[in-house]
C-alpha cells in the first residue's frame, strides 16, 4: 500500500543504482538460464538487486542461508557472475552470503517461458540434459498420460519442459513453506477438478524426489499446465487468428490463458511474452495483442486487456474480435444435447442446428459450474464478521500484533491459545514469510497446532510494525488465518487475495475508523 515510508525507502534504495546495468544483469541471466522471467518477477529481481547494492555501501551482512548442497546449481553460478560484475563495474565489495540469496531469488522467480530449442527430447528421455527436474516432470507426464488415455505427442516435449521450469521454483516453495496462493485455485477446482485428482495422483513423483508433502494450492498450479498441454492436442491449426500473449505475471498463468483462448476461440498462439518482450516480435507476425496488463501507446486496433482468467466482459469483448468456436465436452454432454435436440426438432423447427447446439452446450457447462461452486461453502463474510474485526489497535511490536489477532479467535474459544505460540515459532524458525505484500500479513501455523473450528479475524494497527521483511515492511494489517484442512478455507482466501489485490478496497480497510466501511468491502468480495 503506498505510503510516505515506503516511498522514502524506494527513493534511498534506489538513489545510487545503476538500473542499466541492473537490468543488462538480469537480460544476462536469462540467457545464460534459458528461460525468460515475468515482469513482476524482472522488477522483484531489479528491487533486489539495489538492495544488495545499498547494503553493500552500508557494509551490512544478509543472513547465512546455510545451502552449500545447492551451490553446484547453474542459479548459483550465475548468481556468482552477477556480483562479480556488480563488485567489478561499480567498485564495490557484496558479502557472500549475497550470493546465496540471489540464487534463491533466481530459483523462485516466476517465468514468462523458457528456451525449448537448446534441450534435446526423445521418448526414453535418455538424450535429455542432466537435470533431475527434468525427469521428476517427464515420469509426472509419462502418468499423465495412462491416467487420461491418450498421447500428447508433440505437445509432450513443450508439457515437460514448461512443467519443469515450473518445479524449479515450486521445489524452493514447498521445502521452505512459503505459501503460495493460487487466485484461480477455486475456478480450477470446480472446472477441472477430475484433472486436479490425476495430477494429485502424479505429484507423488515430485514428494518421492524432494520427501515433502505438496499441498493442494501448488497442485492447482500443475494441473494449469497439463489442462493446457491437453488443450492444445485438441486444436486445429486452420483459419486462425495470429496471436501473441502478454503476461506480467507466470507461467502458468500465461499457459491457463492461452488454453482458454484457444478453447473457446479460433485462434492460433504465435508467442507468449513479457512487456519487456513484445517490442522484438515483428508485427507481421501477428493479428492481435492479449494482454493481461496494460499496454500503453498500442494501438486498440491491435490490443485487448482481459482478466488471466476471463470474465463476462471479456469474453464479450473477444467474441467481438474474433471467432468462436465449439466448446469442449464430454461425449456424454454431447450425446444429451443430440437427444436434447432431436426431441425439439419433432415438435419445432430448428433454423440454425449448429448455434442450437452450441449454446444448450454452454448452458450445460454453466450448470456443471454452479453445481460444483456449491461444494465450497465459506465465503470470505462468513469468516471475517463485526466480531472478529477490531481497527487501530496499537501494538509495539510484531510478537504483540500476533497476539491481538490471535486473541480473537482465543475470545470465541476457536483456537487454544497455543495456536499464537506456533504463529509466533513460525516466523522466528522461518523468516517473515507471512508478510505477503507490502503492509500485509496473513498470519497462519497448521491445524494441529491448536485450530477448533475455522476462523479468520482482521486488524489493522493505529502504527504500523516491522515482522523483518525487506520489502514489506512496515505492517498495518494482520489477517489471521485458523484452518482446519487444505480445503474449506479456499474460497474465502481466494476472496481475500482479491481484496489485497484491489488498491482502493485495501486502502479503505487499513484507513477505516469504522467496522461497516470493512463490511461494506468484504461483503462486495463475497460472491
Amino acid at each position: 500500500m503506498p505510503s510516505k515510508i515506503i516511498n522514502l525507502l524506494f527513493e534511498e534504495i534506489f538513489s545510487e543504482a545503476d538500473l542499466s546495468l541492473l537490468d543488462e544483469l538480469i537480460c544476462q541471466a536469462e540467457t545464460e538460464l534459458e528461460r525468460k522471467f515475468s515482469d513482476k518477477a524482472y522488477c522483484q529481481l531489479v528491487i533486489y538487486l539495489a538492495t544488495v547494492l545499498r547494503r553493500a555501501d552500508q557494509g551490512i551482512d544478509s543472513l547465512d542461508l546455510h545451502v552449500d548442497n545447492m551451490k553446484k546449481s547453474i542459479e548459483f553460478s550465475t548468481a556468482q557472475q552477477i556480483v562479480e560484475r556488480l563488485e567489478q563495474e561499480l567498485e564495490v565489495r557484496i558479502a557472500p552470503s549475497e550470493t546465496d540469496h540471489i540464487m534463491l531469488y533466481l530459483l523462485g522467480a516466476k517465468v514468462i517461458k523458457t528456451d525449448h530449442s537448446r534441450l534435446n527430447w526423445d521418448k526414453s528421455h535418455a538424450h535429455v540434459r542432466h537435470d533431475q527436474l527434468y525427469l521428476v516432470a517427464a515420469a509426472m507426464t509419462d502418468e499423465m498420460e495412462k491416467l487420461c488415455g491418450t498421447e500428447f505427442g508433440k505437445e509432450k516435449r513443450r508439457i515437460v519442459e514448461d512443467l519443469t521450469t515450473h518445479l524449479r521454483s515450486a521445489v524452493y516453495r514447498v521445502k521452505y513453506r512459503i505459501l503460495q496462493v493460487n487466485p484461480v485455485y477455486v475456478e480450477v477446482r470446480n472446472k477441472y477438478n477430475e484433472m486436479f485428482l490425476r495430477t494429485k495422483q502424479v505429484t507423488g513423483h515430485l514428494e518421492k524426489y524432494i520427501k515433502e508433502k505438496v499441498d493442494v494450492q501448488e497442485i492447482s498450479y500443475l494441473t494449469m499446465h497439463f489442462v493446457a498441454g491437453l488443450e492444445r492436442v485438441k486444436q486445429i491449426t486452420h483459419d486462425k487468428t495470429r496471436i501473441i500473449l502478454v503476461c506480467g505475471t507466470g507461467i502458468g498463468t500465461a499457459s491457463m490463458l492461452a488454453h482458454r483462448l484457444m478453447n473457446e476461440f479460433n485462434v492460433k498462439i504465435i508467442d507468449t511474452v513479457s512487456c519487456r518482450g513484445l517490442g522484438l516480435v515483428p508485427k507481421d507476425k501477428y493479428d492481435l495483442i492479449i494482454s493481461t496488463v496494460d499496454l500503453p501507446g498500442y494501438d486498440q486496433d491491435y490490443y485487448l486487456k482481459v482478466h488471466p482468467f476471463l470474465g463476462e466482459d471479456d469474453y464479450k469483448k473477444l467474441q467481438q474480435r474474433l471467432n468462436l468456436r465449439f466448446p469442449s465436452a464430454s461425449k456424454v454432454e454431447l450425446s444429451l444435447v443430440n437427444r436434447l435436440i432431436g426431441i425439439v426438432e419433432k415438435y419445432a423447427e430448428i433454423n440454425d442446428r449448429q448455434q442450437l447446439q452450441y449454446e444448450m452446450m454452454y448452458e450445460i457447462k454453466r450448470h456443471n459450474e454452479r453445481r460444483m461452486e456449491r461444494r465450497f461453502e465459506y465465503m470470505l463474510n462468513d469468516l471475517l464478521t463485526r466480531e472478529t474485526i477490531r481497527l487501530n489497535l496499537s501494538c509495539a511490536n510484531w510478537k504483540e500484533a500476533v497476539a491481538a489477532g490471535t486473541a480473537l479467535l482465543e475470545e470465541k474459544k476457536w483456537v487454544s491459545s497455543g495456536y499464537k505460540e506456533a504463529i509466533i515459532n513460525n516466523f522466528t524458525e522461518f523468516g517473515p514469510y507471512m508478510v505477503v505484500a507490502p503492509g500485509i500479513v496473513l498470519a497462519h501455523a497448521r491445524p494441529e497446532r491448536g485450530v477448533k473450528k475455522l476462523a479468520m479475524s482482521l486488524i489493522t494497527l493505529q502504527t504500523p510494525v516491522n515482522f523483518g521483511h525487506e520489502l514489506n515492511d512496515p505492517v498495518k494489517l494482520v489477517v489471521t488465518l485458523a484452518a482446519i484442512d487444505n480445503e474449506t478455507h479456499l474460497k474465502a482466501l481466494s476472496q481475500l487475495m482479491e481484496v489485497f489485490m484491489n488498491q482502493k478496497d485495501l486502502d479503505t480497510i487499513v484507513n477505516a475508523t469504522n467496522k461497516d466501511d470493512v463490511i461494506e468491502i468484504l461483503k462486495k468480495h463475497s460472491k
